[in-house]
């Protein structure tokens, strides 16, 4: 394994593999003196983990498993490694050896390729992907900035799976060929809220799947005469979902403002439990954060000034939000009830 060598002060970003060859990016940092800020993460472009080289001073408190601490004094190579490389294991950011690199070189290749046969690999494979990439936009353009290293490890953290990355630049290919429209079509389609099932319009969720498999960017290139067909039934589809989609927020909005009016006596009770809990031994905490939670989501659907404005709440999730909120505001209520006994059995107790 590359070792870390001691840095010069100033951030270094190193890329190490792990023993299975998996690239991941270690920042080393020095630190005169422990700084809360390090706590902070770093960008997850930039590196995986840090390791801090602390000057003088102590720790307070655990560190996250991304994060390792190393007196300056005592550090080596061979400790700044063995500090990163534990870091790493412990990262949310971990990543396990599948898919490797290799098999997205190998399906970045093969998508620019249709509506030709699949082509063959060669040596120079890598370098010709790269030279597509080379200032493209984003994360795609910046996989030509970095070494092989470099290229090993971002690819993987952009897209989780060969096949989203071949999709990237098939996208990127139709951009290229003046497909903006096409593609702005197959987002409204992917990103247009899913209707709950109360409302009865399970039919537009099995049809938006059969519309995106035949607007796919690769049946652009291998079926464009279908392509073309197809996008006019995805125009259609998006009008009578838009008209689902208005009939469903309408009736959630209806139920959430008669919810919220009757819940108020709730909200009090909540008020009055979370109060109880600070003093005497808590009962029903999580019921009673369930139920505030609920409540917001109504609150932002009521207070959502339309449709648009209550656009960060799914309409799934409100739907729930009316059912689970008679739930745990039942369940608040027996908690409130619950301290009221105690007081009451106190209060007995003390004649």
């Amino acid at each position: 394994m590359i070792q870390i060598s001691v840095p010069s002060p100033g951030p270094t970003i190193r890329i190490l593999r792990d023993d299975a060859g998996t690239p991941f990016s270690v920042e080393v940092m020095h630190a005169e003196a422990w700084d809360e800020a390090l706590r902070t993460p770093p960008a997850a472009e930039r590196a995986d983990v840090r390791v801090v080289l602390l000057r003088r001073g102590g720790v307070p408190g655990r560190l996250p498993g991304w994060l390792a601490v190393v007196r300056a004094a005592i550090a080596t190579p061979n400790l700044l490694t063995h500090a990163a490389t534990q870091a790493w294991h412990a990262s949310l950011a971990f990543r396990a050896p599948e898919p490797r690199a290799e098999s997205y070189v190998v399906a970045g290749v093969q998508a620019l390729c249709p509506p030709h046969p699949p082509c063959p690999i060669r040596p120079s494979a890598r370098t010709e992907l790269v030279a597509f990439l080379r200032e493209r936009p984003g994360p795609l353009g910046s996989l030509a900035l970095v070494d092989r290293d470099g290229f090993d490890r971002l690819v993987r953290i952009y897209w989780p799976t060969p096949e989203s990355f071949a999709r990237a630049i098939l996208c990127e290919r139709m951009r290229d060929l003046g497909a903006g429209t096409a593609l702005d079509l197959i987002r409204s389609l992917e990103s247009a809220s899913r209707i709950p099932e109360v409302d009865d319009h399970g039919h537009l969720e099995a049809e938006r799947a059969g519309l995106l498999e035949r607007l796919s960017p690769l049946q652009y290139f291998i079926e464009p005469v279908a392509f073309e067909a197809t996008r006019g039934s995805a125009e259609a589809w998006l009008a009578q979902h838009a008209i689902a989609s208005d009939a469903s927020y309408r009736r959630i909005h209806r139920s959430a403002v008669r919810q919220l009016v009757e819940l108020v006596p709730v909200l009090t009770a909540a008020a009055a439990l979370q109060e109880l809990n600070r003093q005497e031994r808590p009962v029903g905490e999580a019921a009673c954060a369930r139920f505030i939670d609920e409540v917001e989501v109504l609150r932002q659907i009521v207070t959502g000034h339309g449709r648009e404005g209550a656009a960060a709440v799914s309409l799934v999730r409100a739907s729930e939000a009316l059912t689970l909120v008679q739930l745990s505001a039942a369940a608040v209520l027996a908690a409130v009830d619950v301290h009221r006994r105690r007081i009451y059995h106190y209060s007995r107790a003390q004649d």
